[in-house]
C-alpha cells in the first residue's frame, strides 16, 4: 500500500467501475478537512515527513517555467514525482478551475490517471506545482486555505520576467507557511 490515504469505493460506484484497480493517492498524515469530491471516501494511512530542502532534477525546474509561460495569464498545474526524496518527472495538468486566471484544479479523472502512472513507475508524488502569472510566487490567503497536504510541498512559480525567484517552494500546515529551499540536481 502506498503511503497516504487510501481512496476507496464512494456512493457512486458507476465512477469506480472504470478504475479496475484500487487507486490510492498519497496525502499527507494529519491532512484534515479534505474537499477531494462527494464521490470518495479518504482514510490517513500515514505519510513521512518532507526535509527542509527539496531536490529537483534542472530539467523539472525548466519544464515547470515551460508550462507556466504557455498560457500567459493563466494558472498552470500539475503533479512531481520522484524517488528517495529527488524530484525527477513532471505531470503537468489541465486548469480546469472555473477562474484559471486565479486559481487552479486538476480533473479527477486526469489526477487518477497521474496517480497511476506514477504508481505503475514505482514512484513517489513529492510536490504539487501551481503558478501564480499576475503576482508574487508566496502562496496566498487561498493557497493557505486550500493547504489539504501539510506534508506535500507546493511549488509556486511566476513567469514574471522580474521574479527574484521564480520557483520557489513551500510547506503549509495549519495556517502556517515555512519555505523550503530548492536544490537543483
Amino acid at each position: 500500500m502506498w503511503g497516504g490515504f487510501a481512496i476507496e469505493r464512494g456512493a457512486a460506484t458507476h465512477f469506480w467501475e472504470h478504475i479496475a484497480n484500487p487507486v490510492y493517492i498519497v496525502i499527507p498524515s494529519g491532512a484534515r478537512n479534505l474537499q477531494f469530491s462527494p464521490l470518495l471516501h479518504i482514510h490517513d494511512v500515514g505519510f513521512p515527513s518532507v526535509n527542509s530542502v527539496i531536490q529537483i532534477r534542472r530539467e523539472i525546474v525548466a519544464a515547470m517555467r515551460e508550462e507556466a509561460a504557455k498560457v500567459p495569464g493563466q494558472e498552470c498545474c500539475g503533479l512531481l514525482a520522484g524517488r528517495d526524496g529527488t524530484i525527477t518527472e513532471i505531470f503537468p495538468a489541465l486548469n480546469v478551475h472555473a477562474n484559471p486566471a486565479r486559481a487552479y484544479e486538476i480533473a479527477p479523472q486526469e489526477l487518477f490517471q497521474f496517480v497511476r502512472e506514477i504508481r505503475a513507475a514505482n514512484l513517489q508524488l513529492l510536490g504539487i506545482y501551481h503558478s501564480h502569472p499576475h503576482g508574487d510566487n508566496f502562496p496566498s490567503a487561498s493557497d493557505v486555505e486550500r493547504g489539504f497536504y501539510p506534508d506535500t510541498p507546493y511549488f509556486i512559480l511566476s513567469p514574471l520576467p522580474a521574479a527574484s525567484q521564480p520557483v520557489r517552494a513551500f510547506l503549509i500546515r495549519d495556517g502556517e507557511v515555512n519555505e523550503l529551499r530548492i536544490k537543483d540536481i
